[in-house]
């Protein structure tokens, strides 16, 4: 038998509930949370919690619907925003970016106060978010990571600065307290460092290894993402000899996915998380592929300018040497001018000019800095 009662203003009840809302972390306990609150606020039990989803409208407080569903106008009136009152009981609509997910149905006709809306507005945010299944919230995930990302990716071109902000991104979207991100050199098939997080903090090494080397070679040869909870083992499975690149010694968990772009494969991405216990799911894969897809045609894009900066500046490099050779009409002038436009350019201390010694004869030092003593110096061949 339905209690029938009588609604007074609670606001400092529902504010605390409000509050209490925010503590929540699961389905269960935020309708337990909306349970106790009805229960002090409208008083009985003459009243439920009505939520729509894709099976169909069902009660979240009770085995079975206790009081009759609004009518078609009644709905309209709802999905408004308007609180609907008729003779069978008052609705508050549970609405969230304009779209009608529930309703608080109230038996008997009485008055709502605008701190029970606005509490029922909270409620619908709440329980969509509790209500989410893992995949609806990866694809949240996913698409707040591809947000980030474009913006990240379309704010620089130069490599070192755009990798570092990649980090901070993935950082936060994956547990990595190690992490790298490898790329092959030009069209070798060596892959080296470019970006390192140690949770030592320690720089990356100069370090260069076959991509038919470890579980990052691996995932360049495939393309493919690698995910596992036990290196050590997925290694063993692989018939690969584990490797220990940058002393981040991977024993546990360990993800690479890819870096393609326009059908080849560049580089990985590799995270390993902080505790041992830690495992990543298939979630974490997605998220992770889809931020190198989407990071793939930046990085070489990045790569691209700073391969073509370097050109230009060899070019520019080129174009002095030449008009500071044809300024000069002693010969003799030549090797002088050209090793002073290469120390200043290579930032070097010594440059010599050496030429080759009749057929197989060694080297000959052609020009060096007087006060080297070395002009004359002959090298036999495989000698220097």
């Amino acid at each position: 038998m339905l209690s029938v009662p009588t609604i007074t203003s609670h606001t400092s009840a529902l504010l605390n509930a409000s509050a209490a809302l925010t503590r929540c972390r699961t389905l269960e306990q935020l309708v337990a949370s909306i349970h106790s609150t009805l229960r002090e606020v409208v008083g009985g039990d003459a009243y439920d919690l009505l939520w729509n989803d894709a099976s169909g409208v069902r009660s979240l407080l009770w085995p079975e619907v206790r009081l009759p569903a609004p009518d078609a106008p009644a709905l309209a009136q709802m999905e408004g925003g308007q609180v609907v009152v008729d003779k069978h009981a008052t609705f508050v609509p549970l609405l969230l970016r304009a779209e009608l997910r529930g309703w608080i149905a109230i038996a008997n006709v009485v008055p709502v106060d605008a701190a029970l809306t606005a509490w029922a507005g909270q409620c619908a945010a709440t329980l969509v978010a509790a209500d989410q299944t893992p995949a609806d919230r990866s694809l949240d995930r996913e698409r707040a990571a591809l947000d980030q990302i474009a913006h990240v990716l379309s704010s620089t071109l130069d490599l070192d600065l755009l990798l570092g902000r990649m980090a901070g991104l993935i950082e936060g979207l994956v547990d990595s307290q190690g992490f790298y991100i490898a790329l092959t050199e030009d069209e070798s098939p060596h892959l080296s460092f470019a970006y390192l997080k140690h949770p030592e903090g320690k720089p990356a090494p100069n370090v260069h290894w076959s991509v038919d080397e470890g579980l990052t070679g691996l995932v360049v040869r495939t393309g493919r993402p690698i995910c596992t909870d036990d290196y050590v083992a997925e290694c063993r499975r692989q018939g690969i000899l584990p490797q220990d690149l940058a002393g981040l010694n991977p024993s546990h968990a360990w993800l690479g996915v890819p870096l393609r772009h326009q059908d080849r494969t560049f580089g990985v991405i590799v995270v390993t998380p902080g505790a041992p216990d830690v495992r990543y799911s298939p979630q974490d894969v997605q998220l992770l592929s889809t931020v190198a897809a989407q990071a793939a045609a930046a990085v070489a894009n990045a790569q691209l300018y700073a391969r073509t900066q370097r050109q230009a500046g060899q070019l520019a490099l080129v174009n002095r040497i030449g008009r500071s050779i044809v300024s000069t009409l002693d010969p003799r002038e030549v090797p002088m001018l050209l090793v002073r436009e290469l120390r200043e350019a290579l930032d070097v201390e010594v440059a010599l000019v050496l030429t080759e010694v009749g057929d197989g004869g060694g080297l000959e030092v052609r020009y060096a800095e007087p006060e080297l003593g070395l002009t004359g110096v002959r090298l036999p061949p495989g000698a220097g």
